[in-house]
């Protein structure tokens, strides 16, 4: 944060764009000393919102094991290429070793029952963004599929936000969400709330 600031000469006055530019300036710093990374800041944000939404929904430890964790990247770095899992295995497996130690972002927490290695996120705040990030991009798919208008009726079937509004560990994503919405645009904005 103190970079971001150092660099715009200010703060950013909201919370959403504070994070995601923290969490910009992380993975671009990482991937830029990473040479051999063929991913870009887009396609590590799409991977590690998922593990973010899959983490917080997993329980309050802020956990993920690493097979999971590596199940996750396998799929999401192959559906981003077009290509089967075991296609990026070997890629995913350097790249999760790479990611924990020298990101400033996620990292290796010790060892869960099972004897394998768990990982986190550095601050529960990148889990929390991340975790929006893709809770937002779930509820803008869903409000495509209902034809982009607000459904008067209050029919909240389907509504990704909705199993999630009055869970206290789910307080801070959904307001989070509620600020990508209204970063995106103002109609969108009022879909939302």
């Amino acid at each position: 944060i103190a970079l971001i600031h150092w660099r715009a000469g200010r703060l950013l006055a909201r919370r959403v764009a504070v994070y995601e530019a923290a969490t910009r300036t992380l993975l671009d710093n990482w991937l830029a000393r990473r040479p051999w990374v063929r991913l870009d800041v887009e396609e590590m944000i799409s991977v590690l919102s998922r593990v973010a939404f899959d983490m917080h929904e997993a329980g309050e430890t802020g956990l993920i094991p690493a097979t999971r964790l590596r199940q996750l990247f396998c799929e999401k770095l192959a559906e981003a290429r077009f290509v089967p899992s075991e296609a990026v295995r070997g890629e995913v497996d350097h790249l999760l070793a790479t990611l924990s130690q020298h990101s400033g972002l996620f990292l290796e927490r010790g060892v869960g029952d099972d004897g394998h290695p768990v990982f986190c996120f550095l601050h529960l705040t990148f889990q929390e963004y991340l975790c929006a990030l893709h809770l937002f991009q779930r509820w803008t798919a869903w409000v495509a599929s209902q034809g982009g208008e607000r459904r008067s009726s209050g029919n909240t079937t389907g509504n990704p936000i909705h199993p999630y509004l009055f869970e206290p560990r789910w307080q801070e994503v959904v307001l989070l969400a509620a600020g990508l919405a209204s970063e995106t645009n103002e109609a969108l904005a009022v879909t939302f709330v």
